[in-house]
Formats: structure tokens, C-alpha cells, sequence
């Protein structure tokens, strides 16, 4: 569950120090002082309007976002998170060792699930994995979920979360569908989900089908 940054403000404030007339000087030192410390005031006004100006632009540039959460890019935003070209919201990979899980979604979440199921087998397995933010916008933009299992061998040795019993291998990703829900930032209401894999349908979900 996050919570909002707080969000700082410089001020900048010119100050300026006449010099009282001593009484001593004369009219002509008394002018040109009166002439410096107009050109004094005037750089100093200009320095603070132009910092003024520098800073309120810099805060207004980039609101805060306030809208909808829900997995997928949205590159009209102002800020948007840096990722090569091409890359998808919801994507995943393994190797020999490890399964991972990359998520984007538009605006903050609290977290999310991943489950993986077998709906088309004989002796299905089934796993449900908690899915976490390690990367965000600090104005609430986006979201990067992120989950990495490693792979065992015998079904105690599954933790969730951690490790997992698929092994990667063309004929056992054909067999799993996966269901991903992410949630809002209160950790708990369900913001967007997403299902994809074998038989999508066969869960009812009503989610997106990102097959």
C-alpha cells in the first residue's frame, strides 16, 4: 500500500537593505547611493520574479495524476515511465531457473495477484503469487509490478510469492492460463485485471483477454 509524497515548495524571497542617511554626506553621495540602491532593488526584484516564475512553471508542468488505475501505458500523460520500445504491460519470460513478471499500469496500485492455473489437464496445479510495486511516479502517474519465482522441483518446496513448480518449457507454458488482478492503492479493491494463456474462458472472470 502506498502513500502520496509530499510535495515541497521553494520560496524565494528578495530582501533588500536601505542604508540610512548618516547626516554626514553629501548631497551628491547622498544621490548616488539613492540611484544604487534603486538598481539594487530593481536586479534583486527581477532575480526573485525570474526564480518566481522558474518555480511555479516547474510545479505546474507536471500535475498530479487523478485519474483511473488500470494496466496499460498511457503516453499522453506528462510523465511517463522510460521503457524500450515495444514493450507490453503485462509481460513474461522464463529461463531454466526463474519465471518473471513485468507489470505497468496507469496510475498507483496497492499491489496485485497472480494466479496460474491448469484448467485443461488431468491432475491440474495451481498457484497463487502476490504481486508488488518496486517502481512508481511520484505524481501518480504509473505503476511497475514485479515478480520473480524461482522453479522447484517438488510441490512442498512452493512458497508463494517465491518459487514455483513449472518448469520452463514450451509444452508446460501451453497448459497455463494465468489471471492477474491488480489493486487499488488500498491494497484490497480490485483497480483492473487481465487474463491470457490456455483457455482464458474457462475461468469467467469477465477480465481483459491480453492472449
Amino acid at each position: 500500500m502506498l502513500s502520496e509524497d509530499k510535495m515541497t515548495a521553494l520560496i524565494l524571497v528578495a530582501c533588500t537593505n536601505d542604508n540610512p542617511d548618516s547626516g554626514l554626506d553629501t548631497q551628491l553621495e547622498a544621490d548616488a547611493d539613492t540611484d544604487a540602491d534603486t538598481d539594487t532593488d530593481a536586479d534583486a526584484d527581477a532575480d526573485a520574479d525570474t526564480d518566481t516564475d522558474t518555480d511555479t512553471d516547474t510545479q505546474g508542468d507536471c500535475p498530479n495524476y487523478t485519474g483511473e488505475t488500470y494496466i496499460g501505458f498511457d503516453d499522453s500523460l506528462c510523465d511517463t515511465p522510460d521503457v524500450a520500445a515495444g514493450t507490453v504491460a503485462i509481460g513474461y519470460n522464463c529461463d531454466t531457473a526463474d519465471w518473471w513478471y513485468d507489470v505497468y499500469t496507469v496510475g498507483w496500485t496497492g499491489g496485485g495477484q497472480l494466479a496460474i492455473y491448469q484448467v485443461d489437464v488431468s491432475n491440474p496445479w495451481d498457484e497463487i503469487h502476490d504481486v508488488r510495486s518496486y517502481e512508481f511516479a511520484d505524481g501518480g502517474h504509473w505503476d511497475n509490478l514485479y515478480l520473480q519465482l524461482a522453479q522447484v522441483d517438488q510441490p512442498g518446496d512452493v512458497v508463494s510469492g517465491s518459487t514455483t513448480l513449472y518448469e520452463c518449457s514450451s509444452s508446460r507454458e501451453a497448459s497455463m492460463t494465468w489471471h492477474l488482478v491488480v489493486y487499488e492503492t488500498d491494497g484490497t479493491t480490485d483497480a483492473d485485471c487481465a487474463v491470457w494463456g490456455d483457455d482464458p474462458g474457462a475461468l469467467g472472470t469477465g477480465c481483459t483477454d491480453w492472449s
